[in-house]
């Protein structure tokens, strides 16, 4: 490419060298009245439609031309240097990573894969709240008896009942021999403090006759009857109430005084037909 230009710059040159030349030239022609360069010169003027006569413009329009042909070699000199084409060049350095494009629109769906391997299981969750409770199933068989349970502690005696109608009178029997056998239980309780208003003494205040603190009122029962003794007077059954747990005594605006002897007797009989 610069050898081309050195010998285009080397043209222009001489081409200068030559026009200076040919102006001189033309110069002397028209002063001397050349009839040979007034024929070019009237032919030059027909070319390009000049209608002046004047020699300095017709100078002007050749140098005028002389720059355009020398224009014209230049650019095809150029030109042939470019269809010259030279070995190829080093690559040079990659550039920097741009900026990533707008993503695409999704494309199809491909086919399914094959199954993987079944992974291990996971962890137990954490146990949801109960449900709600389901219809009553059907009742099933009876199961088989268990073992009868040891027998419970005696329970208090209920009131007596109103008594029934008389029934009709039997018809008369043989009367075997019966024998009435009374049993007497007796309890002691001595007050230390003095006793007003309704007052509840367990059974294990008082003592037997044998001078022991009981755990119940024993021969208490249908086929008994009960006494109390203050002082060692007998007293009504509306004053108290008995159970075989304890003697409730209901003195309202009455006192028993400290150390008064509390006497409770049950009397029960039982009958042998012999």
């Amino acid at each position: 490419m610069a050898a081309v230009i050195v010998h285009v710059q080397s043209k222009v040159r001489c081409r200068k060298v030559k026009r200076r030349k040919r102006k001189v030239t033309v110069r002397r022609k028209i002063t001397k009245g050349c009839f040979k360069f007034r024929k070019q010169w009237s032919s030059e003027r027909r070319k390009s439609n000049c209608h002046c006569r004047c020699p300095r413009k017709l100078v002007g329009l050749i140098r005028k031309r002389r720059s355009r042909l020398l224009v014209w070699q230049i650019e095809q000199a150029v030109r042939r240097a470019k269809c010259a084409q030279g070995p190829p060049g080093p690559a040079g350095e990659r550039g920097t990573v741009g900026p990533a494009g707008a993503a695409g629109a999704a494309g199809p769906p491909g086919p399914p894969g094959e199954r993987g391997a079944t992974g291990p299981a996971g962890a137990a969750g954490a146990a949801g709240p109960p449900g709600p409770a389901g219809e009553r199933g059907a009742t099933g068989p009876a199961g088989a008896a268990g073992a009868a349970g040891s027998p419970g502690p005696a329970g208090e005696q209920g009131a007596t009942g109103p008594p029934g109608p008389e029934g009709p009178q039997g018809p008369p029997g043989e009367v075997p021999g019966v024998a009435i056998l009374p049993s007497a239980f007796r309890y002691f309780y001595f007050p230390p403090t003095a006793l007003t208003g309704t007052v509840t003494i367990p059974a294990t205040e008082f003592v037997d006759d044998d001078g022991h603190p009981p755990a119940a009122f024993a021969g208490m029962g249908p086929n008994s009857f009960s006494n109390l003794y203050m002082n060692g007077v007998l007293q009504g059954s509306n004053l108290y109430s008995l159970t075989p747990a304890a003697l409730t005594l209901i003195l309202e605006e009455d006192t028993v005084l400290a150390g008064t002897p509390v006497i409770v007797e049950n009397v029960a009989f039982l009958a042998l037909i012999q």
